[in-house]
């Protein structure tokens, strides 16, 4: 692969933690106080995914404190698959896709290996639910083109047993996601996997046909901030829940595309926090 032109990594200190981080941290507490009600109609999309399933007490916090993506980076689908593992797949722009998952899973979701397209996915999450609009229209645009990677699949690493506490030095370093390569027969044309990083981090490639991040805190609670020249976005990750992101240019297979573009995972707000961080891309040829 070749017309690299910046690849960065780099160590930073950032500015102290936001609001949103610590509310985040609050609603995870197991003595904290019940959150103020939200304004009518707030509080019903939040406490639902888009099956109408109740979220639970992980995931609407999660929801919460990512509600800021949704029109930055063009929600389309936001599901709980199992209790504290929460999906939000996104459109940034048109031709591109980008599969979050974030949490402490405590079951396998039951995803296979072999699912790469977003009607393999909804099918392996949904039985025979229709398709919501959103999602939908963006399966019939991308169709059979696989997305790089779709999020845990070998997932023995799940263990339910005292699962937060300790998840990122014990279950994260042993799961598929700690992996420093994207699989599925993608090139690893740039890695930047590192354990026990401290203060935060950086990592850009370009151009990118697939890249994903990975960032689970073992001390202190994060923010993964994404983004691409049209494109922001920012997750809280608390302390012992992991973060995967991964974003998908079908408009950058070859570095001659005008859709090629870079992209920039930050690990910020996390003066004095340790934290295990990956990023892997397979650039355009």
């Amino acid at each position: 692969m070749n017309n690299v032109r910046s690849l960065v990594a780099r160590s930073f200190r950032t500015r102290p933690a936001p609001a949103l981080a610590l509310a985040l941290a609050l609603a995870l507490a197991c003595d904290a106080a019940p959150p103020e009600p939200a304004p009518a109609g707030e509080a019903a999309r939040a406490a639902l995914d888009d099956l109408r399933r109740p979220l639970g007490a992980l995931a609407e916090a999660l929801v919460a404190a990512h509600r800021d993506n949704d029109e930055s980076l063009g929600l389309v689908l936001r599901l709980e698959v199992v209790d504290d593992l929460l999906l939000e797949i996104y459109e940034p722009e048109p031709d591109e896709v980008l599969v979050v998952w974030s949490g402490a899973p405590t079951e396998d979701p039951g995803i296979g290996s072999d699912v790469r397209t977003l009607a393999e996915l909804w099918a392996a999450l949904a039985d025979d639910a229709p398709m919501p609009p959103a999602l939908a229209e963006l399966a019939l645009h991308v169709g059979d083109r696989p997305l790089g990677i779709l999020g845990p699949s070998a997932t023995d690493w799940i263990r339910a047993a005292e699962h937060r506490q300790g998840f990122c030095d014990r279950d994260f370093l042993k799961s598929p996601a700690s992996a420093c390569s994207l699989g599925g027969g993608l090139e690893n044309d740039y890695t930047l996997c590192v354990n026990d990083q401290w203060d935060g981090i950086e990592g850009s490639a370009d151009p990118t046909y697939v890249s994903t991040a990975v960032v689970c805190p073992n001390l202190g609670d994060v923010v993964l901030h994404f983004y691409a020249p049209d494109a922001y976005g920012l997750w809280p990750v608390p302390l012992n829940t992991y973060w995967q992101g991964t974003h998908t240019n079908f408009g950058c297979i070859k570095a001659s595309d005008p859709g090629c573009h870079y992209n920039t995972h930050t690990v910020e707000d996390a003066e004095g926090d340790r934290f295990h961080f990956r990023m892997i891309a397979d650039l355009a040829e």
